[in-house]
């Protein structure tokens, strides 16, 4: 799922409030508080699933968010390894 920049910068404009927040708490714990990041990576999780399943995103771009930003930061910040999730979205 590797994108061009200017399609990234389009998937993180026009985020709910509370999703932005969630992606800025996320990234400045990934470089202040790795200790932390567990957490964060569970508020992000559930900030994207509210989003989408309220309509306010779509599965496509809840996925984008999970893939490129919420799995990415963890997998470098853990050494974990993420195998390839398949989501099913908000039904």
């Amino acid at each position: 799922m590797k994108c061009t920049r200017n399609v990234y910068k389009m998937y993180l404009m026009e985020l709910p409030d509370y999703l932005q927040s969630a992606i800025d708490n996320y990234e400045r714990c990934y470089d202040n508080c790795p200790d932390m990041i567990d957490c964060y990576y569970a508020e992000l999780d559930a900030s994207i699933d509210t989003a989408e399943c309220n309509g306010e995103i779509s599965s496509h771009h809840a996925n984008f968010l999970r893939y490129n930003i919420l799995n990415s930061y963890y997998k470098s910040n853990t050494g974990a390894k993420i195998n390839s999730f398949d989501y099913i979205g908000c039904r």
